[in-house]
């Protein structure tokens, strides 16, 4: 594959996808003091579809039923990840869930038989370097703690993210990327409003000004610049630089739980995260440089 060039703009502009995302950590952890996980999911997809509607119309409504069939799915495995990482959320730190969530790289080689893909030898070692970094981040390891029940949860999210990549990598192709994505998030949100109702009941916020922050923060950066940013650079820069750059969101929401809730890794925690960053920068790494874009485990679900 012909190598793209780089230039300051485009890298800036896929730089900020991984910082806009990894204070979205922060930004999910706000929100949840105002309500329920579910319904913190729905307001921010009900938030953000509204933003995007006025530039994704014109091209959703061009889309074929088959391409707004494929964008349905994808919210569906959207939505469950989103599920799993707002719920563990409630339960784990921003550390650990900006860490954990990064493991999705590691995964999608690891589902790519699912996807008629063979895992390299070296994507199925970086599977072992993560499984020990996340015994060390987690203390099971170090101190014979059990994960808990927080840490499972953000480790569901980075497993239905794997898939959400692969099936991504099936649909995408000669799709407006715009108008995909709104459908997904689209779907998202109503299946959230719908699963709020019924399992937390009538919607009850506390619209406290961190909850309100919170909310318009996720839907304005997370869903609407970082995405469109991201769709821009990545054509213009190789999928595999830019699935490296990608791989900076998770410390970022490290550093952002730090400054925001004073957030600490021990030094064996430190170490775990290390080798979780490692494990997903190897399995990023092992890909094919001459594979097409889609063979590569690019950042899709902008947590």
């Amino acid at each position: 594959m012909k190598t793209k060039a780089t230039s300051l703009p485009v890298a800036l502009a896929l730089l900020v996808g991984p910082v806009i995302w990894g204070v979205g950590f922060v930004a999910t952890k706000a929100t949840l003091s105002g309500s329920g996980p579910l319904w913190a999911n729905a307001l921010r997809f009900l938030f953000a579809i509204a933003l995007l509607f006025p530039v994704a119309a014109r091209a959703v409504s061009r889309l074929p039923k088959r391409h707004l069939i494929s964008g349905m799915w994808l919210g569906v495995f959207l939505l469950g990840a989103f599920s799993f990482q707002t719920a563990g959320m409630v339960q784990t730190t921003v550390a650990h869930a900006s860490f954990i969530t990064g493991l999705y790289a590691v995964f999608v080689p690891l589902f790519g038989p699912l996807f008629g893909r063979r895992p390299r030898p070296w994507q199925l070692a970086a599977v072992a370097l993560a499984i020990v970094g996340l015994m060390l981040l987690t203390g099971v390891a170090s101190s014979g703690e059990r994960i808990g029940r927080g840490d499972w949860l953000i480790l569901g999210c980075a497993l239905v993210s794997a898939l959400h990549i692969l099936l991504a990598d099936r649909v995408a192709k000669d799709v407006d990327p715009i108008a995909l994505n709104w459908v997904q998030l689209a779907t998202v949100a109503l299946l959230s409003v719908a699963a709020a109702r019924l399992l937390e009941g009538p919607m009850a916020i506390r619209w406290l000004p961190s909850v309100v922050v919170g909310q318009l923060y996720l839907a304005v950066f997370s869903s609407g610049v970082a995405f469109t940013l991201q769709f821009w650079a990545q054509r213009r820069i190789s999928p595999t630089a830019a699935a490296m750059v990608f791989l900076l969101e998770a410390p970022l929401g490290a550093l952002a739980g730090y400054v925001a809730y004073g957030e600490r890794l021990t030094l064996v925690q430190g170490f775990g995260a290390l080798l979780m960053m490692g494990a997903s920068y190897l399995a990023v790494a092992a890909g094919d440089e001459n594979a097409p874009a889609e063979e590569l485990p690019l950042r899709e679900t902008g947590l």
